[in-house]
């Protein structure tokens, strides 16, 4: 879409997103602060995108998606790590996949590696907006899988888990799709494709419908949400303080 100076459709879905994260990520931080921790950095997923989306359509930094999933990934660890708690042998390990997760961090140096500082191109053809694309969807498809799992030890059952993870796995295949596209203008067409004004609607309403499943899906063990109905807590998120919780 092009840039007319107003905020985006993305940029929008971002912000609810943020203000609905944050929102039920208060109402745990008195009593359940680990979970608190992972919601704010939830909430730094779509943080990083309100910027992504800030910029002109031509002058995006395409590493800021790409640390959205980063984020993603460390807020699913984070409740896995907390139902782990329970076991007090597995309280205080370290798990190796935690401890990959955290070192991709740097495949966001990758993408400047590509030009060397002699001027010598270390994969001829592929530049630097390909290289981003590329660790993008690496750590996208990390993120998704981690928030799987923070799902699935949240639900009693693997079909309620399979329900709750399928908006999140809708938008993680719309962003794998948009990479393959962006990889197919690439090769065949020499040129970046830009987002039509429907794409750029379906992104913002699977914004949405992923936290609007996955807040409520991870807070789903705690009162008083337990003995709550889906549409229960996200009224209670939205009308109770954190005062009050």
């Amino acid at each position: 879409m092009p840039n007319l100076g107003g905020p985006s459709l993305g940029w929008f879905a971002c912000v609810v997103c943020v203000v609905f994260t944050l929102r039920c990520a208060f109402a745990f931080a008195r009593k359940q602060p680990d979970i608190f921790l992972a919601l704010l950095v939830y909430a730094g997923v779509w943080g990083v995108l309100i910027v992504y989306y800030s910029e002109p359509v031509d002058a995006r930094n395409e590493l800021l998606p790409a640390l959205n999933g980063y984020l993603a990934a460390i807020s699913g660890f984070l409740v896995f790590r907390r139902h782990l708690r329970r076991n007090d042998a597995e309280s205080h390990r370290t798990f190796h996949r935690e401890q990959l997760v955290a070192w991709l961090l740097l495949l966001l140096a990758i993408p400047k590696a590509v030009h060397t500082q002699f001027g010598k191109e270390l994969l001829p053809g592929v530049n630097e907006a390909d290289i981003q694309i590329l660790v993008t969807l690496v750590l996208d498809t990390i993120g998704f899988l981690a928030m799987y799992k923070a799902i699935e030890v949240s639900q009693p059952s693997r079909h309620l888990t399979l329900a709750l993870a399928a908006p999140i796995a809708i938008y993680w295949l719309a962003n794998v799709g948009y990479a393959l596209r962006w990889a197919s203008y690439r090769v065949t067409l020499q040129v970046e494709p830009q987002m039509s004004a429907p794409i750029t609607l379906m992104f913002a309403v699977l914004k949405i419908a992923a936290v609007l499943t996955f807040v409520p899906a991870v807070v789903a063990p705690y009162e008083p949400f337990r003995s709550l109905s889906w549409g229960g807590r996200i009224m209670h998120f939205l009308v109770h303080s954190a005062e009050t919780d």
